[in-house]
């Protein structure tokens, strides 16, 4: 979806005013190392994931069957999601750049100091685990959301992450109009200079923590 459309522009160069870093591009190798582990990652890794989680959403109480829940139960479950996944990626993501264990961990997802939409998923497995798999699902699995509302959020969660690995700022993203949201400028300074920005979707934690100082001054 989304990734394949991003995947297009970049490879046609499609709307150059648009790219955050005007004529980089990660080398060929890169890309097809990232493209690879996709692969793995979709057809491999996630549905043996989904086999064992299927456990978990049920010790948890997940709903599979039956109508959705009201509308403000479905808003609760989505404001909790999206609390504990910048929660828990800003923590563990900071966690992963301490210098004791930054090289053997996510310096493979910083290979890419240009990103472009695929390179969210190109991650040491612990990083899956550290700062995808548990930020993304612990939300929905404590609350015991309706699958369809879990659903619902994964897609988001994906796309917001694609989006901010995307290397464009296109003005239609709706992850970029409001004043708290991450966005892709400063993901993208993430990668390129290799400080600052922990956070998910929400700018909250790095705020708190000051730990967005260097974007701030950089602009």
């Amino acid at each position: 979806g989304w990734n394949a459309l991003l995947y297009i522009c970049y490879k046609l160069n499609l709307f150059p005013e648009r790219r955050i870093q005007h004529g980089s591009n990660p080398t060929p190798q890169l890309v097809k190392d990232c493209l690879i582990h996709l692969l793995v990652n979709h057809f491999v890794a996630q549905p043996i994931a989904l086999y064992f989680l299927y456990s978990a959403f049920q010790y948890f109480g997940t709903s599979f069957r039956g109508p959705l829940p009201s509308g403000p139960v479905i808003l609760r479950d989505l404001a909790i999601a999206a609390l504990m996944n910048d929660t828990l990626f800003y923590w563990g993501h900071r966690m992963l750049h301490h210098k004791s264990i930054y090289k053997y961990v996510h310096k493979q997802h910083h290979q890419f100091k240009v990103t472009i939409g695929i390179a969210c998923e190109y991650a040491h497995p612990v990083e899956d685990v550290i700062s995808n798999i548990i930020p993304t699902l612990s939300g929905c699995l404590l609350m015991g959301s309706h699958i369809l509302v879990f659903w619902f959020w994964l897609a988001t969660a994906l796309t917001f992450t694609i989006d901010a690995h995307s290397g464009y700022s296109f003005l239609i993203s709706p992850f970029n109009k409001l004043p708290f949201q991450v966005g892709s400028d400063r993901h993208d300074f993430h990668h390129s200079h290799n400080v600052g920005c922990y956070g998910a979707a929400f700018r909250f934690w790095d705020t708190i923590m000051g730990t967005d100082k260097a974007f701030i001054e950089y602009q």
